[in-house]
C-alpha cells in the first residue's frame, strides 16, 4: 500500500470514529481541569453522587474537619453554570428545599459536570469529590 493510500485509509477510519455516536446509555466525561483539590496534602476524596433530572439532587459524605462545602456545576466545556456554599451535605440544583416545576432558579437542560469541595474553619481545602457528570 502506498503512503498516500495509507494516509487516506487512516483519515477515513479516524473520520468514522469521530462521527460514530456514543453508545446508548454512555455518560459523557467531565472536561480536564488545571487545578485538582485532591492533589493537595491532607485532602480526602469525598464520596458523592447526583440524581439525574431537571433539578438534580447532589449529596456527599461529610468530612471530619469541614465546616462548610462548595458545590460547583459547570457545562461540560468548563463554563460556570451554578454554585452553592453551605453546611448541608445534600442540595438540589438551585438551592431549593424540594424540587418542583414552579420553584425559581436554574434547571438542567443538558449534561453538566460538578464537584464538591470541603473547607476547614481556617479556609483550607480538606476534601473534594472527583468531577462527575449529571444528566437531565
Amino acid at each position: 500500500m502506498t503512503r498516500i493510500r495509507a494516509a487516506v485509509a487512516a483519515g477515513v477510519i479516524m473520520g468514522a470514529l469521530v462521527l460514530v455516536p456514543a453508545a446508548a446509555g454512555a455518560r459523557p466525561n467531565p472536561s480536564k481541569h488545571v487545578f485538582d483539590p485532591l492533589e493537595l496534602p491532607d485532602s480526602v476524596k469525598i464520596k458523592a453522587k447526583a440524581r439525574d433530572g431537571e433539578r438534580p439532587r447532589f449529596s456527599w459524605k461529610a468530612v471530619g474537619d469541614a465546616v462548610d462545602y462548595a458545590l460547583v456545576v459547570q457545562t461540560l466545556k468548563g463554563k460556570p453554570y451554578w454554585a452553592w456554599r453551605g453546611t448541608e451535605t445534600t442540595v438540589f440544583l438551585g438551592g431549593v428545599d424540594e424540587p418542583s416545576k414552579d420553584a425559581g432558579g436554574p434547571l438542567l437542560t443538558k449534561a453538566a459536570q460538578w464537584q464538591v469541595v470541603a473547607y476547614a474553619e481556617d479556609g483550607r481545602i480538606v476534601g473534594a469529590s472527583p468531577w462527575s457528570v449529571v444528566e437531565r
